[in-house]
């Protein structure tokens, strides 16, 4: 598998660029247009159907959706429950990392992405009103160059430097998910850790939580996840979630990357 991956590793830009939205609507209404003299009614259905699903594409709402269909139920933490986690003995707190920036000149060099950044703030946030350690795990990207910073490294820096707050351990040779897994286990094992809040993008979770999910049968580390970029069950769709906008657009497309993922079992 670690060989189909890196086969295939110097075409991923093509492939998700042809995968992930719009690029399917749009050769879908090339297919349609081109099937209008033929046969009228076919083309002019994948044609109506495609802008639909554009239309949807660039919402809130249809980012929701998509991802209640394709990702199923959210796995959230209640803020309910941080009382029961407080010193809570043997369990800390793991970010999982979700990219970096290399080059950015208002930091004058590589900083965490804004994936990482909302993940990192989640997690001092539940720190801070738990008393519990809090980890990171993220390095370079499969494909990135080897002068690129680790974002453990950066999180470290970032932890310490903005929050104030040191890290128990920042893993930072993970290049995916499965990895994040992997190299945390004996980390985890080396500190005492029985228990993992696992912090990512709710988009992100069940791939984190299948990763996860053998080191907390074969070591026995339970698993807790807490979930960022949530939508309350209960909240109500407005019109402007219908409208297009670039919010919306973003969620759409992480949506799909998360699903391609899970059903590359990667």
């Amino acid at each position: 598998m670690e060989a189909l991956f890196a086969l295939l590793q110097p075409a991923k830009p093509l492939l998700l660029a042809l995968l992930l939205p719009p690029s399917p609507m749009l050769l879908l209404i090339g297919l349609g247009t081109a099937l209008l003299r033929r046969s009228p009614r076919l083309g002019w259905a994948l044609v109506s159907a495609s802008a639909l699903m554009i239309w949807l594409s660039c919402t809130e709402f249809g980012a929701e959706q998509a991802r209640q269909a394709l990702l199923g139920s959210p796995q959230s933490l209640p803020v309910q429950h941080l009382e029961q986690l407080r010193g809570a003995p043997g369990t800390a707190i793991l970010v999982l990392g979700g990219g970096a920036r290399q080059d950015s000149p208002e930091y004058a060099g590589a900083t965490l992405n804004p994936l990482s950044l909302e993940r990192l703030r989640y997690g001092v946030w539940l720190a801070r009103r738990t008393g519990l350690a809090l980890a990171y795990t993220g390095g370079i990207g499969r494909g990135g160059p080897d002068w690129y910073q680790a974002e453990g490294v950066l999180a470290r820096q970032t932890a310490a430097n903005e929050y104030g707050l040191p890290l128990l351990f920042a893993e930072s040779q993970s290049r995916d998910t499965r990895e994040n897994a992997q190299f945390s286990a004996p980390l985890l094992q080396q500190h005492g850790i029985r228990q993992v809040v696992l912090v990512t993008h709710v988009q992100h979770m069940p791939r984190a939580l299948r990763a996860f999910a053998p080191i907390s049968s074969n070591q026995r580390i339970t698993v807790v996840p807490a979930a960022v970029d949530l939508r309350p069950s209960d909240a109500p769709f407005y019109l402007g979630d219908a409208l297009p906008s670039s919010e919306g657009f973003r969620q759409f497309r992480y949506v799909i990357y998360e699903w391609l993922g899970w059903v590359a079992g990667h």
